[in-house]
């Protein structure tokens, strides 16, 4: 698109302003019986690098795909946005969209579209966010994107947003990685490009803190989201009330003051009073 409107080197023309019809159209995922495509590269290989990684997450999903007959470049797409990223409210989405009866139509293709790159919109370059949600831009082509919406995912309190944005950037450079060696494995002509609902360069409102899944099957946890911690005062130590239930077996535990009167009674010499009424006995007795 850059480059019917004079942009050079992958660089936006600075008097274009891309739209939100633009940047979909631009990748449109498109399907079904009324596209062919010319045996170029190693198609099979996208198929099943898509089945690794969609099957492993859900396989109904999966079939529909495969049923649905996307193009090769639109294979890629699904395999980046949903691979990378499971949503459960952008597999739904797809689901339905997927098994429409108007599936094959223009419209059903922007649906899906828009399904797998998120919520992009055309923004004021000079718009304040305000500090709780800065951006991030990378060149600066008025396309922004929002976090999607998913209720399984924590928000992300602000004083973590940049811990965020290093754990989104070790996700997608994991994923542009094995998209270089997926592009010379299967030798397609066109551009591989990680295609997610999720943004981290382009300009984004970080609102949540998903499980972003890595190439190799792993899953990155969100960050600790920072709540208010009210402050614990010095402990002290509180005295020990006796035990007074009678515990399994019906023998209550004794004081040590008990034991201590029992061992005075005890140490008492009974022993020396008996000898003695003994011998006293004796001398009487024989007296008489």
């Amino acid at each position: 698109m850059n480059e019917l409107f004079g942009g050079y080197a992958g660089l936006p023309n600075p008097f274009y302003d891309e739209s939100e019809e633009d940047y979909y159209r631009k990748y449109l995922v498109v399907g079904g019986p009324g596209y062919v495509e010319t045996q170029e590269g190693n198609k099979a290989l996208l198929w099943r690098e898509l089945e690794k990684h969609i099957g492993s997450i859900d396989s109904e999903l999966l079939r529909l795909i495969k049923e649905w007959y996307p193009t090769t470049r639109s294979v890629l797409t699904f395999l980046t946005s949903v691979g990378s990223y499971p949503n459960k409210v952008k597999i739904k989405a797809l689901k339905e969209a997927l098994t429409s009866p108007n599936r094959y139509s223009e419209e059903n293709f922007m649906r899906i579209t828009k399904i797998l790159l998120g919520n992009a919109r055309r923004k004021n370059r000079y718009e304040d966010v305000g500090p709780m949600r800065p951006l991030v831009k990378e060149f600066d082509t008025g396309i922004y994107f929002e976090d999607p919406i998913d209720p399984d995912a924590p928000e992300v309190d602000y004083t973590q947003v940049g811990a965020e944005r290093k754990r989104r950037e070790r996700w997608q450079y994991a994923w542009e990685d094995y998209l270089v060696d997926l592009e010379k494995r299967s030798g397609n002509p066109f551009r591989f490009e990680f295609l997610c609902d999720i943004s981290v360069r382009r300009a984004t409102n970080i609102m949540i803190s998903p499980r972003l899944r890595l190439p190799s099957g792993e899953y990155l946890e969100p960050v600790t989201v920072t709540g208010t911690i009210l402050p614990v005062g010095p402990v002290v130590p509180q005295p020990v009330a006796p035990v007074t239930e009678t515990p399994v077996g019906g023998v209550a535990p004794v004081s040590e003051d008990k034991k201590d009167e029992k061992t005075e009674k005890k140490a008492f010499p009974w022993w020396i009073v008996i000898v003695v009424a003994v011998v006293v006995l004796f001398f009487v007795m024989k007296n008489k």
